[in-house]
């Protein structure tokens, strides 16, 4: 991100993406670009094995309504 004050331009670079959070994994590149991504991990529900996405923000804070059940 780039911004300019009393005429002089700074770049702020952020953080690569954590590759893991909790039991999640990353489904996209580690690289600093972007205001979110989508994260997954695999659990065991009923006997039957699923897939859990979800939306994780810049503040790497969920976006619950994005969570989503696949059954594999």
């Amino acid at each position: 991100m780039e911004f300019s004050l009393l005429n002089r331009t700074y770049t702020v670079s952020g953080l690569d993406w954590p590759a893991t959070l909790g039991d999640f994994s990353l489904m996209g590149p580690v690289n600093c670009f972007g205001a979110w991504r989508w994260y997954q991990r695999s659990v065991v529900i009923d006997d039957q094995q699923v897939i859990e996405r979800v939306k994780i923000d810049s503040q790497l804070q969920p976006i619950w309504d994005s969570l989503a059940r696949i059954n594999a």
